[in-house]
């Protein structure tokens, strides 16, 4: 089935420490970008981790890698809400 992530009512508590439908990670671990399967996603990343399908943001070109690495640093810093 083609299962996408809806981010329209409230993104940061649809990721923050929420399974994964795609692999055993959650979609954001705070404190690990290692361990976090959106992370893994948006860098293209996701098969290391067991999960599937391709690269996010699926009907785009890929985020410019200095994006990609700073949600890698905020993950990493604790993932804090804005």
């Amino acid at each position: 089935s083609d299962q996408s992530l809806d981010l329209s009512a409230d993104a940061y508590n649809a990721l923050y420490q929420v399974n994964s439908e795609q692999s055993l990670l959650y979609l954001i671990d705070p404190g690990s970008a290692d361990e976090s399967y959106f992370w893994h996603k948006v860098n293209g990343s996701q098969g290391s981790v067991g999960g599937m399908g391709g690269r996010m943001p699926r009907m785009a070109d890929p985020w410019p890698q200095e994006t990609i690495d700073a949600i890698g640093v905020w993950i990493d810093q604790g993932a804090s809400n804005f």
